[in-house]
């Protein structure tokens, strides 16, 4: 195709394999603008000090190296612990008020609302068409979210309770101080901020990390 050029194809539906995706010959209209070239530099120890704060190639590859083993590892966490609340709900019995459930699960729609609107720029309407769904089985879906994320709540709590999970100060005030990095100035961290809040926020963020550590060890 050349620059201004129009042009029209279709994809069968027996060569879709999202199951997001209309299971029906999809026919696409399609219009080049222009033709670009993309100019990939050379790999120097100069080029990679633009990047950040490198100071060779070895640099940065180190620093990749670390993300990636990061990131495997948060994996392996979050697997661990969804394992974790898994086999420990299976022991006990939650009963859980339904107003809650009901609270948590509007929340979690409107979430997803939300999610859908910033990242996928599709009305919700129309985002329930492409996954074939209703809102009512959305929403039968998501209380069940809901009703795990309350139990994992109170388990995660009775736990802290019993253990006698506590954070200094110092702890608390170093992630605060990691967080308001992100504001320009102090004023408009005053504004947007209540410095109660996030403080008792970190509070129970920092205590369920513990709780975390302290079964990784067991």
């Amino acid at each position: 195709m050349n620059p201004g050029q129009e042009k029209e194809f279709t994809i069968l539906k027996e060569k879709i394999k999202n199951p997001n995706l209309p299971q029906k010959d999809l026919i696409f209209k399609v219009k080049l603008n222009k033709v670009q070239k993309v100019n990939i530099p050379d790999l120097t120890d100069d080029f990679v000090k633009t990047l950040g704060n490198f100071n060779n190639i070895d640099d940065l590859k180190k620093n990749i190296r670390e993300g990636l083993e990061l990131e495997k590892e948060n994996a392996l966490k979050e697997k661990w612990r969804g394992e974790f609340f898994k086999n420990l709900k299976e022991k006990v019995e939650i009963s859980l008020p339904e107003g809650l459930v009901e609270y948590q699960k509007e929340k979690l729609f409107e979430d997803l609302k939300e999610r859908v609107k910033e990242e996928l720029k599709i009305e919700f309407e129309d985002y329930l068409k492409q996954i074939k769904k209703t809102e009512e089985e959305i929403l039968k879906t998501l209380r069940l979210q809901a009703e795990e994320l309350i139990k994992n709540e109170i388990l995660l709590k009775e736990i802290i309770e019993k253990e006698k999970i506590e954070v200094s100060e110092e702890e608390v005030e170093r992630e605060i101080n990691n967080f308001v990095k992100n504001f320009p100035d102090v004023e408009t961290l005053k504004k947007e901020v209540d410095l109660e809040r996030l403080k008792n926020y970190y509070k129970e963020i920092l205590k369920k990390e513990k709780v975390f550590q302290l079964l990784y060890n067991l």
